[in-house]
């Protein structure tokens, strides 16, 4: 069993353990700490590996005597061999508890601290057919050529599984915390920020090219005059023939297109009513309202650079954009501000680091073990 809960503990620290083993080692660590210490680091379970496995097995020796002693032996084995899992779990809920009974308090909170959060860019960008199929892609690689009837990477070598592909639908995917680009079949680039999908159906480029976003694209279109090119997504559509363009359009927020170069026209889902977008113009869509300002439009495709921006945006869309880049879940408790903010960090950046961009807001940030980033008001 001990061996078991050492697996466990390297997994964490090589970084391929799930959300729930995760949690399961983070508990092991609370408890092992008699102070009340309330936040745990990667290289502190690294350390105290040795007495994190003994606790969990000591733990786990307590519970198989008791389940002896009260005649449900039987079902105790049985479960140790269908839902181990339930039982760590238990463990975890124990050390949690116990915890809060040392210290007298009776809502603790363990966390995590915001400087050991970081995006790890991990693999997750796929490719999903219209039978069904999807096919994952390299973390080594940065894009992708979809062909009439292939994949292949940016350098020519091939895509698993990709050889040879036929669909009437085609849609791109990448993960939390991960970019992609990918070349569509009439030569158009299409860039996928972080939790974003494009979706391309057949016949693509014949009288028409039609594309259906979610989340964040940026978009180089190559022209072709007898295909325009369109761009649907929720709460608005675009048509182009030919042009450098930035697309936000994630739910909840409302939907901004920034032009670079050429000409594009912009309408809310709702009514159709085109208007022209010129060089150096960003429209914002919100419902049937659509607004267009001047602006740095260079700032809106910052994100491909490594970059947050976040100059003029308000509060709820800087988290989203933290929560999709550090796969986070964001838990408001108090009042979400008001008004914009303006600054630049790194997206290599942790957490920490980033966070301090928004001091100005009189918050207190908290990352839960299970990756819930709990906003509050100070207390003055």
């Amino acid at each position: 069993m001990k061996d078991n809960a050492e697996s466990l503990i390297n997994k964490y620290i090589e970084g391929s353990s799930t959300s729930n083993e995760n949690a399961i080692v983070e508990a092991g660590f609370l408890n092992d700490y008699k102070s009340g210490y309330t936040a745990v680091s990667r290289e502190e379970i690294e350390s105290s590996t040795q007495r994190i496995a003994e606790a969990m097995d000591s733990y786990l020796a307590h519970q198989s005597r008791v389940k002896k002693e009260t005649g449900i032996r039987k079902v105790y084995i049985r479960m140790g061999i269908t839902a181990a899992a339930a039982v760590i779990l238990l463990f975890c809920w124990w050390s949690y508890t116990d915890l809060q009974k040392r210290q007298g308090v009776g809502d603790v909170l363990a966390t995590i601290p915001t400087e050991d959060i970081s995006n790890s860019k991990g693999n997750g960008a796929t490719i999903t057919l219209s039978n069904g199929k999807t096919i994952a892609l390299s973390d080594l690689q940065e894009g992708v050529v979809i062909g009439d009837g292939s994949l292949r990477y940016d350098d020519g070598s091939a895509v698993e599984d990709g050889s040879s592909v036929e669909y009437d639908k085609l849609t791109a995917t990448t993960a939390k915390g991960q970019t992609y680009s990918f070349s569509l079949p009439d030569g158009t680039k299409v860039w996928l920020n972080t939790a974003s999908e494009i979706t391309i159906t057949q016949p693509y480029g014949r009288s028409k090219r039609e594309i259906y976003l979610k989340g964040e694209a940026y978009f180089e279109v190559a022209k072709n005059k007898k295909a325009p090119f369109i761009v649907q997504s929720e709460g608005q559509k675009i048509e182009v023939l030919g042009t450098h363009f930035n697309v936000k359009a994630y739910p909840n927020i409302a939907k901004r297109t920034s032009l670079l170069e050429g000409k594009i026209q912009v309408a809310p889902s709702a009514n159709d009513k085109y208007t022209l977008l010129l060089p150096g113009q960003e429209s914002y869509v919100s419902g049937s309202r659509m607004t267009i300002k001047e602006t740095d439009v260079e700032a809106s495709i910052s994100w491909r650079s490594g970059l947050f921006n976040f100059d003029d945006k308000p509060f709820t869309e800087i988290m989203q954009e933290i929560s999709d880049w550090y796969d986070l879940d964001i838990v408001y408790k108090g009042k979400i501000p008001k008004g914009t903010f303006f600054g630049q960090a790194y997206k290599s950046d942790n957490l920490a680091t980033v966070l301090q961009l928004l001091e100005s807001a009189k918050l207190d940030y908290k990352v839960s073990m299970d990756r819930k980033l709990i906003i509050s008001n100070k207390a003055l």
